[in-house]
Protein backbone atom coordinates (compact mmCIF):
# COMPACT_ATOMS: atom_id res chain seq x y z
CA UNK A 1 0.00 0.00 0.00
CA UNK A 2 1.11 3.16 -0.98
CA UNK A 3 0.96 6.52 0.75
CA UNK A 4 -1.00 7.91 -2.08
CA UNK A 5 -4.04 5.03 -1.38
CA UNK A 6 -3.88 5.57 1.99
CA UNK A 7 -6.92 7.89 3.40
CA UNK A 8 -6.15 11.66 5.29
CA UNK A 9 -6.19 11.45 8.99
CA UNK A 10 -9.13 12.05 10.84
CA UNK A 11 -8.40 15.22 12.65
CA UNK A 12 -9.27 15.79 16.09
CA UNK A 13 -12.33 17.73 16.43
CA UNK A 14 -12.45 19.07 20.26
CA UNK A 15 -15.83 20.20 19.89
CA UNK A 16 -17.04 17.04 19.29
CA UNK A 17 -14.39 15.37 22.03
CA UNK A 18 -16.02 17.67 24.19
CA UNK A 19 -19.81 17.24 23.44
CA UNK A 20 -22.59 16.02 25.88
CA UNK A 21 -22.15 11.87 25.24
CA UNK A 22 -26.07 10.89 24.04
CA UNK A 23 -26.49 7.36 25.11
CA UNK A 24 -29.71 7.04 23.72
CA UNK A 25 -28.85 8.46 20.25
CA UNK A 26 -26.20 5.67 20.41
CA UNK A 27 -28.15 3.09 21.00
CA UNK A 28 -30.48 3.88 18.50
CA UNK A 29 -27.82 4.13 15.86
CA UNK A 30 -26.61 0.76 16.74
CA UNK A 31 -29.53 -0.57 17.43
CA UNK A 32 -30.52 0.87 13.68
CA UNK A 33 -27.83 -1.04 11.80
CA UNK A 34 -27.46 -4.19 14.09
CA UNK A 35 -31.19 -4.91 14.51
CA UNK A 36 -33.45 -3.51 11.59
CA UNK A 37 -37.00 -3.49 12.29
CA UNK A 38 -38.66 -6.72 10.50
CA UNK A 39 -35.68 -7.54 8.56
CA UNK A 40 -35.83 -4.04 6.59
CA UNK A 41 -33.25 -3.57 4.17
CA UNK A 42 -31.42 0.03 4.82
CA UNK A 43 -30.74 1.50 1.42
CA UNK A 44 -27.52 3.56 0.19
CA UNK A 45 -28.62 6.66 2.05
CA UNK A 46 -29.79 4.98 5.25
CA UNK A 47 -26.69 3.04 5.47
CA UNK A 48 -24.18 6.63 4.19
CA UNK A 49 -26.29 8.24 7.43
CA UNK A 50 -25.94 6.02 9.50
CA UNK A 51 -22.45 5.32 8.74
CA UNK A 52 -21.82 9.25 9.29
CA UNK A 53 -23.77 8.97 12.32
CA UNK A 54 -21.73 6.47 13.78
CA UNK A 55 -18.73 8.20 12.69
CA UNK A 56 -19.60 11.49 14.74
CA UNK A 57 -20.82 8.55 18.12
CA UNK A 58 -17.29 7.07 17.74
CA UNK A 59 -15.86 11.00 17.88
CA UNK A 60 -17.72 11.89 21.03
CA UNK A 61 -16.71 8.29 22.67
CA UNK A 62 -13.49 7.47 21.79
CA UNK A 63 -11.77 10.25 24.18
CA UNK A 64 -14.18 9.13 27.30
CA UNK A 65 -12.96 5.23 26.46
CA UNK A 66 -9.59 5.74 26.06
CA UNK A 67 -8.17 5.76 29.43
CA UNK A 68 -10.11 2.26 30.13
CA UNK A 69 -9.24 0.53 26.82
CA UNK A 70 -6.89 2.30 24.42
CA UNK A 71 -6.12 -0.15 22.47
CA UNK A 72 -10.10 -0.76 21.40
CA UNK A 73 -9.83 2.90 20.94
CA UNK A 74 -6.78 2.81 19.26
CA UNK A 75 -8.22 -0.28 16.71
CA UNK A 76 -11.41 2.21 15.66
CA UNK A 77 -9.05 5.25 15.35
CA UNK A 78 -7.19 2.93 12.77
CA UNK A 79 -10.39 2.15 11.10
CA UNK A 80 -11.34 5.90 11.07
CA UNK A 81 -8.40 6.96 9.33
CA UNK A 82 -9.63 5.58 6.01
CA UNK A 83 -13.20 6.56 4.42
CA UNK A 84 -16.25 4.10 4.48
CA UNK A 85 -16.93 2.23 1.41
CA UNK A 86 -19.03 4.58 -1.29
CA UNK A 87 -22.79 2.53 -0.53
CA UNK A 88 -24.35 3.45 -4.03
CA UNK A 89 -21.58 1.48 -5.46
CA UNK A 90 -20.62 -1.00 -2.87
CA UNK A 91 -24.13 -1.69 -0.61
CA UNK A 92 -22.79 -5.11 1.11
CA UNK A 93 -19.01 -3.79 2.06
CA UNK A 94 -20.79 -0.35 3.25
CA UNK A 95 -23.34 -2.75 5.56
CA UNK A 96 -20.00 -4.70 6.81
CA UNK A 97 -18.76 -1.50 7.52
CA UNK A 98 -21.36 0.22 9.04
CA UNK A 99 -21.84 -3.25 11.10
CA UNK A 100 -18.36 -3.14 12.69
CA UNK A 101 -18.76 0.93 13.21
CA UNK A 102 -21.99 -0.09 15.22
CA UNK A 103 -20.43 -3.10 17.64
CA UNK A 104 -17.53 -0.56 18.32
CA UNK A 105 -19.62 2.18 19.08
CA UNK A 106 -21.64 -0.48 21.29
CA UNK A 107 -18.21 -1.41 22.95
CA UNK A 108 -17.13 1.93 23.73
CA UNK A 109 -20.41 3.19 24.96
CA UNK A 110 -20.42 -0.06 27.58
CA UNK A 111 -17.02 1.27 28.45
CA UNK A 112 -18.23 5.39 28.24
CA UNK A 113 -21.13 4.36 30.85
CA UNK A 114 -19.69 1.67 33.26
CA UNK A 115 -19.34 4.04 36.10
CA UNK A 116 -22.51 5.03 35.68
CA UNK A 117 -24.44 1.70 36.73
CA UNK A 118 -22.57 -1.32 37.89
CA UNK A 119 -23.26 -4.62 37.13
CA UNK A 120 -23.15 -7.39 39.24
CA UNK A 121 -20.84 -10.25 38.39
CA UNK A 122 -23.49 -12.41 39.57
CA UNK A 123 -26.76 -11.01 38.08
CA UNK A 124 -29.07 -13.03 38.92
CA UNK A 125 -27.30 -14.68 42.00
CA UNK A 126 -28.98 -13.29 45.57
CA UNK A 127 -26.30 -12.33 48.18
CA UNK A 128 -25.88 -13.92 51.08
Amino acid sequence: MTTATRARRVPVDRTTALAPLDVEAVRATVHKILKPAHRAVLDADDIKTTIADLTAHLGVLMPIAAGRHPALVASVGRRLEYDPPDAARYPVCARRWAEESARSADQLLGLATAHAKPRSRNAGVAGR
